[in-house]
């Protein structure tokens, strides 16, 4: 059989000239081949030096971090080193720093990375929450949690056996992985947060609306730190957003140290996005009042 045109011409070229000219050539003939990718492709990285300070210019070590968009490749381990500092590598232009740590007020700024060469520093000042000053920050699960309810309670360290001295409850939920029904118990947060002293009822309105709650937790199982952020009213019953209980049984069981040994679950999330296992600390941000104007007194 004989060869076709686009056969003899690929035969005629060398072969150095073959390697250049193949891919077009096939094109022409209508066999196409996908273009390989080379390392002039891929995104240029640059190295930007997180540094994570309080007002006193001093450094705080173990801050959680998050990039959006994210690093690549991310780092073993998204927090600070012992000199406040984490190492990323990003594409240039524009990113989200989220920056929280224990006994401060979370941080979002932008970060513009720029196309150079050196280390690029970027610096986040953390301002110091309402209780006063760092709170002291374990991944070693313990049978405590603080729940700083400022302005409306003192810091408040709750232990497991406080928790089984409160008013029980249960709720039943299926578990994604295995389709097991599982029982947990233990206290409503509606009553935990009342006692609390939080405005709830007919106290949750104004400034009680603007109020939130930031719930921080670590999973040793997955060696990763988990935090949501609640509106108060969610956690009222008049606005319908469901159950959510601190959990510490399941099964009748104390619940496993790799997720526990407290869960705050919201029964509504079946996806489990806005739980918290491993609780170790809940802290209130509360809304302001808004400057009155003129003539509306």
């Amino acid at each position: 059989m004989s060869a076709s045109p686009v056969t003899r011409q690929l035969r005629a070229y060398t072969p150095g000239v073959l390697t250049r000219h193949a891919g077009l050539l096939l094109a022409v003939a209508g066999l196409a081949i996908p273009a390989t990718t080379t390392a002039k492709d891929q995104p240029q990285l640059y190295t930007v030096i997180i540094s994570v300070r309080d007002p006193s210019r001093a450094r705080i070590p173990n801050a959680v971090v998050r990039v959006i968009p994210a690093p690549s490749p991310e780092p073993p381990t998204m927090r600070t080193d012992s000199k406040g500092e984490l190492a990323v590598r990003l594409k240039p232009g524009g990113h989200a720093v989220f920056v929280s740590c224990p006994g401060f007020f979370s941080s979002v700024q932008h970060l513009e990375v720029k196309d150079s060469r050196e280390p690029q520093r970027f610096y986040t000042i953390l301002r110091v929450g309402y209780g006063g000053g760092p709170v002291a920050f374990d991944t070693t699960p313990v049978p405590h949690f603080l729940l700083d309810a400022q302005p409306y309670h003192e810091p408040w360290t709750i232990t497991r056996a406080e928790l089984a001295t409160m008013p029980r409850t249960s709720i039943v939920i299926r578990d994604s992985s295995d389709k097991r029904k599982r029982t947990y118990g233990g206290v409503r947060m509606y009553n935990l947060l009342e006692r609390a002293g939080a405005p709830l009822g007919k106290e949750l309105y104004g400034v009680a609306l603007q109020t939130s709650i930031v719930a921080s937790g670590y999973v040793p199982g997955m060696k990763q730190t988990v935090e949501v952020v609640y509106a108060l009213a969610e956690f009222d019953p008049t606005s319908k957003c469901g159950e959510f209980i601190l959990a510490d049984t399941v099964d009748g069981h104390p619940i496993d140290p790799d997720e526990g040994p407290f869960v705050l679950i919201s029964a509504a999330d079946k996806t489990r996005k806005r739980w918290v296992p491993g609780l170790q600390w809940m802290m209130f941000h509360p809304g302001l009042e808004q400057p009155v104007r003129p003539g509306s007194e």
